[in-house]
């Protein structure tokens, strides 16, 4: 008697009447893990756009001082209505000033704009302290400004919960600085080389830290460290 059988788009044919079936087929080259493998790919791209875009950034500031012209723009209160198309101050709530070519501001003009709550001023030269008039500041992007210092009075920034300090050149007493923040609930810290957290981070209000770097996830939770690096094996 011949036993059951069929015939597979390889051309060859196989006994129906075995077990486990799924032997029949071909199995995955990524295994379970292919939503790593995904993942990790989105997450290099991402990490190579924003590198790149540095690189970019910092040639651009060094043509403008081999030329010895202007280093850059002043925000101030013209610039941002002129940018957001409002006619008065208290109308704008949201800020978004990224790749403006921005080095100092003028701190008067500033304090007009007292309804700013959110800030995106990623890709400029500006520091923590250059936004010390928005009284109403909460939450603030600071990414790839080349910040490697921070000098600022911790009192200017009352209502500020999230800060996002990716890709500067910060070091862990920095950090320990940036602490003093009193409503500080969300902190990002990806790129700045940091491999661990100052433990004086604990007696802060500080609730979620994220440091993100060689494709590896750092959470410290206020009293309690946790970390969760991706199972490859998953």
């Amino acid at each position: 008697m011949t036993a059951a059988s069929c015939k597979l788009e390889d051309g060859q044919r196989h006994a129906t009447k075995c077990f486990p079936a799924r032997s029949l087929l071909h199995r995955r080259k990524d295994g379970g893990g292919h939503w790593l493998v995904a993942y990790r790919k989105a997450e290099e791209q991402s990490y190579s756009h924003v590198h790149r875009r540095i690189k970019e950034t910092h040639k651009e500031h060094e043509n403008i001082a081999v030329t010895d012209a202007p280093h850059g723009h002043t925000l101030n209160g013209p610039f941002l209505l002129r940018l957001h198309c409002v006619e008065k101050p208290s109308e704008l709530c949201t800020v978004h000033i990224s790749e403006q070519e921005l080095d100092s501001v003028k701190p008067e003009d500033l304090k007009m704009f007292d309804s700013v709550a959110y800030i995106d001023a990623s890709v400029n030269l500006l520091s923590l302290g250059s936004f010390s008039s928005f009284v109403s500041l909460r939450e603030l992007n600071l990414s790839v400004n080349g910040i490697h210092n921070m000098t600022f009075d911790a009192s200017d920034f009352p209502h500020l919960q999230v800060l996002d300090l990716s890709y500067n050149s910060l070091s862990a007493d920095d950090v320990v600085s940036i602490g003093r923040l009193p409503r500080l609930k969300v902190l990002h810290l990806t790129g700045n080389q940091l491999h661990h957290l100052p433990p004086d981070l604990g007696s802060t209000q500080l609730k979620f830290t994220k440091i993100q770097d060689a494709f590896e996830t750092v959470f410290k939770l206020t009293r309690r460290w946790r970390t969760h690096v991706p199972d490859s094996h998953s």
